[in-house]
């Protein structure tokens, strides 16, 4: 919802600069923010018409999907895990003021994974629903959003001790976050650069459930304590953007990039488990750890065509030692 490169929030869209909040204005065919094209009608021989500002609601659509490995740790015994997403998303955004905007938005989804090596496999069907604002103060933005999901969980995974054993959980985990970031746009109408810092927090609430035996004996079906999890993370990055008239019907097309340093505070991946056939008999499961240090790079491009709509595309990725994560997104994008 704060992303400026999806291009989605007029808010958001002005955080790496002013471009995509103003790239849907019907009104304009000129790629400059408000403020800068007010400054340069003012230094005009010949005055402009003045520019105003008009309260108006903005709608939008995104289709996006992504791809992680995290590797696992032989020491520990942990195995690698693989993550595929795909989801859709939509909101509506209103100007309450020419510097702030506030919207709410929903979406939905599927996110399969699988452990190497065969050892287990899960999907999780996705409600999404969150609220966002931004403010801008010149050059500068301040920008916050909360969040919250419910997840349905089903995992399926096999043990061949004595026999085969097809172990199945259902569950329903749900997750709260929210984010702040805050940036201040460097550079000229046409090109900036915006350095920014961003702070987020989620809480991952699992109650406690059993894994049922579609096939076998069961014996090694296991229980799950309830887990209350807080991660945060920091990000402290430089965006840049670059906007311009795309001849010979003059399109106004911008493009954006990002880079950035991230800091997970929590990397810890284990539940504590117990032998449904042997109460009290408890273990720690550990899972493939995330790195606790990644880079973020982003790219962006949008195309603002005629009637207040416009089209954008975006390549998301994360890097660290243990893991690689892909995501892409598509928006569109419709102002009256």
């Amino acid at each position: 919802m704060l992303d400026p490169l999806v291009a989605t929030a007029g808010a958001a869209g002005a955080a790496g600069g002013p471009a995509l909040a103003f790239a849907g204005e019907p009104a304009s065919r000129s790629p400059l923010p408000p403020d800068v094209a007010r400054a340069y009608a003012k230094a005009m021989p010949v005055k402009a018409a003045p520019m105003t500002f008009a309260q108006r609601w903005s709608a939008w659509g995104a289709g996006f999907g992504g791809g992680a490995h995290v590797n696992g740790d032989a020491v520990m015994g942990s195995h690698g895990t693989h993550t595929t997403t795909a989801g859709i998303a939509a909101g509506a955004d209103y100007r309450l003021s020419s510097d702030t905007v506030l919207g709410f938005a929903l979406a939905g989804g599927d996110t399969r994974w699988s452990l190497s090596d065969g050892f287990g496999s899960g999907r999780s069907d996705f409600f999404q629903a969150g609220a966002h604002g931004l403010h801008r103060i010149g050059p500068a933005y301040i920008s916050a959003a909360l969040a919250y999901a419910w997840h349905r969980v089903r995992t399926t995974r096999t043990v061949n001790v004595s026999g085969s054993d097809v172990l199945e959980g259902d569950f329903h985990p749900q997750v709260f976050g929210g984010r702040f970031e805050a940036g201040y746009r460097f550079g000229a109408a046409s090109f900036g650069i915006t350095p920014y810092t961003a702070a987020q927090v989620q809480q991952f609430y699992l109650r406690a459930y059993s894994e049922n035996a579609t096939a076998g004996s069961g014996n090694f079906a296991l229980s799950y304590n309830r887990q209350r999890i807080t991660a945060s993370r920091s990000e402290l990055g430089l965006g840049s953007d670059y906007r311009f008239l795309w001849p010979p019907t003059d399109t106004a097309v911008t493009l954006r990039a990002r880079a950035a340093w991230a800091h997970n505070f929590h990397t810890e991946r284990s539940l504590t488990a117990s032998f449904q056939t042997l109460p009290g008999a408890s273990f720690v499961v550990d899972g493939a750890a995330p790195d606790a240090d990644t880079a973020l790079v982003s790219a962006a491009a949008q195309i603002a065509l005629h009637r207040g709509v416009a089209l954008a595309a975006k390549f998301d990725g994360e890097f660290g030692g243990h893991m690689q994560s892909y995501a892409g997104t598509g928006t569109l994008r419709f102002s009256w």
